[in-house]
């Protein structure tokens, strides 16, 4: 079983990862950064003027539609080989270096124009990098310490998971027998999207808190008290224009249906139909009730999944959603999806994660979970289906996406 390397967050360190991981492929150290934002860098973030290899780093949110993705990515190739014309150097080797999977709409637009330059150009996705990487220990112990090797070797690490996926192996079919027959019908986690407009950074606010705020009211109004734990998934180019520009957005996860529903529906009213959603604004102004919620929320703007607690207390008027800081497991509460979702979102992210595993004998969603990050070494939230006839205890399926799906 060989690591699967997630991309790095950031778009500047992205690119000086990649000089590092030239400079080591090639076994030199005449990879370098050109230029900078807002200069004429003619579509070359990185340039080797000893071997005349040029580099564009393309670092992308992979969380939004595939098709949208293809065609931005498309856009931005056929607008690089035009500026390279103008780069005042030789090129006789042109990387295309991108987060994204291998896609063949992008392969074939690499081989045509190949074909009809005196340059090669290269598409170089993810799944090729993470093959150097693995050939580097220098760039491992560098980007990704946590999976640094320098206290085990592969095979003690390989055998001691292969001990754990057969512990959970027998734990799960010990599982499956006592567990009462089920009608299972699976579907992905529930989530929705806040897809932000071009407008200054207070009227987006103003949008997010107005949306969240009114959804919560329609749905939990004659509730006293309501806690639960979701995760917002934020990218600062999450949402895509007509025009080919991008802002920020992001997506809501959590199992209460409703509250997203009510989320989703006043967002697409305001893309849709504008009076309407005034309307209700205008309605809701005038109402007591709402006015007299305090909503206080705190959106931290990183890149990535976040856990976040959202309580409501109607007795005392206040409403918050901020973030939750411990994501360990609490084994008292496995069977709530709310109780581990901020964990589920932790194994997304670089780090060290203690499972205690004679303490998931009862809990048959959360036995698979780990089963399944184990097996893969990289678990995405977004491959969950989750039993919709049971949805409080969340078993769930695991949907493994490939790079050809």
């Amino acid at each position: 079983m060989k690591y699967q390397y997630e991309p790095l967050g950031d778009e500047y360190e992205f690119q000086t990862f990649l000089k590092d991981l030239f400079n080591a492929m090639y076994d030199t150290d005449s990879f370098e950064e050109y230029g900078s934002r807002g200069m004429a860098q003619f579509g070359v973030d990185i340039y080797s003027p000893e071997l005349k290899i040029a580099i564009q780093a393309k670092k992308k949110d992979l969380n939004r539609n595939k098709d949208v993705l293809t065609k931005e990515l498309s856009d931005d190739f056929k607008a690089t080989f035009k500026s390279i014309d103008n780069f005042p150097h030789e090129i006789e080797l042109f990387y295309f270096a991108t987060t994204t999977n291998r896609i063949v709409q992008l392969q074939d637009i690499c081989f045509a124009e190949s074909k009809s330059r005196n340059r090669k150009i290269k598409l170089f996705c993810w799944v090729d990098i993470q093959v150097q990487i693995a050939k580097y220990p220098v760039i491992r112990k560098i980007y990704y310490p946590a999976l640094s090797e320098n206290r085990r070797n592969d095979d003690d690490i390989h055998n001691e998971i292969k001990e754990k996926l057969i512990f959970l192996e027998k734990l799960i079919k010990e599982q499956v027998k006592k567990a009462p027959p089920q009608k299972k019908e699976f579907r992905s986690i529930p989530d929705c999207e806040i897809l932000l407009p071009p407008m200054d950074l207070d009227g987006q606010k103003f949008l997010i808190a107005f949306i969240i705020k009114c959804a919560a009211i329609q749905t939990f109004r004659h509730i006293t008290y309501k806690k639960f734990t979701c995760i917002i998934n934020f990218s600062h180019t999450y949402t895509q224009f007509g025009d080919g520009t991008e802002g920020p957005g992001f997506s809501i996860i959590c199992g209460e249906v409703v509250f997203l529903g009510n989320v989703n529906k006043l967002m697409k009213m305001f893309q849709n139909n504008r009076e309407k959603f005034w309307n209700i604004y205008e309605h809701y102004e005038q109402d007591d009730f709402f006015n007299a919620i305090n909503f206080r929320m705190v959106l931290i703007q990183n890149e990535g999944l976040t856990s976040y607690d959202f309580e409501l207390d109607e007795q005392t008027g206040r409403y918050q959603l901020t973030p939750v800081h411990n994501e360990e497991l609490d084994y008292d509460k496995l069977n709530s999806l709310n109780a581990v979702l901020p964990f589920i979102g932790s194994t997304t992210r670089l780090g060290l994660k203690v499972i205690e595993f004679d303490k998931l004998k009862s809990f048959a969603a959360i036995t698979k979970f780990i089963y399944c990050m184990l097996y893969e070494n990289a678990f995405k939230l977004s491959n969950i289906l989750v039993n919709v006839h049971d949805f409080d205890d969340w078993d769930f399926s695991y949907n493994v996406k490939r790079d050809d799906d």
